[in-house]
């Protein structure tokens, strides 16, 4: 038997595969990993106590199962575990969120945060890149902005994150910097779905722009969050939208192209073919739906709740009205 067996909600961990098992167990004052049964060398942490709970520092599976990494400590310094090979020393690893340690989607890269002499760095397949200084957080607004988070390709050819040198952010695309902005929303990077098209947000002299493929757009009062709403890009990679504001209204960016104005717009998405776009708006206090630029009106007096495409053509509305529930299938063909 040993000493002492982790046993807190997520500390066994089982590969995507459902072939591998690994969970932490403690002896004679060191902590150990069991993998499939086997037993990894000692260390003084794999485990964390926080608050009184104790939780994993952090075991990841690539995508196709076949890679295993995890942090531990060791005498002051943490270490990564990848397929029990042990990282050089760190003064920290930013291990805790589950997009700033990651694998591609194809499994054959791996990424994290690191610190060292109080300099960050990515470690990239291994390899350490230049240091950079503590994250800017907030943006001129003070809305978060996420400056940790990795981001792959969906064909895994592509890496990008945000840096911060000299109280100024870069978007760090395969290794080569950006220009300098005043804050990156690490929120708001996305690939379109063939990995061919790339498209961030910045701050920049208390303006915002969209950044399209290197490209820089016109400058707005703010732009929303891409994660508020569906999908930015079509499925067909061909089309993007966004919604951005302009003194109090908002609107909808499609393709470059700016809708009319409303008080809030919400609910971006395409039809699975692409060829249609849709989403609802509130004016004048009632809430319309909009699909390829019309302007359909029948939530007059009701509640939206949600909508979706249940094929290229047709779109299911959910809505309240009257203390009622009601659905409405929307025909594109009769538009």
């Amino acid at each position: 038997g040993y000493d002492y067996i982790s046993a807190e909600s997520g500390n066994f961990c089982f590969s995507p595969d459902s072939n591998h098992l690994a969970y932490v167990i403690a002896e004679d004052n060191k902590e150990y990993v069991i993998y499939d049964n086997k037993k990894s060398d000692g260390y003084d942490r794999v485990t964390k106590s926080e608050g009184g709970v104790t939780s994993l520092w952090k075991f990841i599976f690539s995508p196709d199962s076949k890679h295993f990494a995890y942090v531990v400590i060791e005498n002051g310094k943490y270490y990564v575990i990848y397929d029990n090979q042990k990282s050089e020393g760190y003064d920290n690893i930013d291990w805790w969120k589950s997009d700033n340690f990651i694998f591609s989607p194809d499994s054959q890269h791996f990424a994290y945060w690191t610190k060292q002499n109080d300099k960050y760095y990515v470690v990239y397949d291994g390899e350490k890149s230049e240091g950079y200084d503590e994250h800017i957080s907030l943006d001129k607004k003070g809305d978060y902005v996420n400056n940790y988070m990795f981001i792959f390709s969906p064909d895994s050819k592509h890496f990008v994150y945000v840096a911060t040198q000299d109280g100024k952010q870069y978007v760090v695309y395969n290794n080569q910097k950006s220009e300098s902005y005043d804050s990156v929303n690490g929120f708001n990077l996305v690939f379109s779905p063939n990995s061919k098209h790339f498209l961030y947000t910045i701050d920049l002299g208390g303006k915002y722009y969209v950044v399209y493929d290197g490209q820089k757009t016109d400058e707005y009062d703010y732009i929303k969050r891409f994660d508020n709403y569906d999908s930015v890009f079509s499925p067909d990679s061909q089309h993007f939208a966004y919604i951005i504001k302009q003194g109090d209204k908002e609107y909808v960016i499609y393709d470059g192209k700016k809708s009319e104005e409303y008080s809030h717009v919400w609910d971006l998405t395409f039809s699975p073919d692409s060829k249609h776009f849709a989403y609802v708006v509130e004016e004048n206090n009632k809430n319309d739906f909009v699909v390829d630029a019309t302007r359909l009106s029948f939530l007059d007096n009701s509640n939206y709740i949600n909508f979706s495409f249940i094929n290229n053509n047709l779109i299911k509305v959910i809505y309240l009205q009257n203390n009622n529930l009601y659905s409405r299938i929307i025909n594109l063909d009769n538009l």
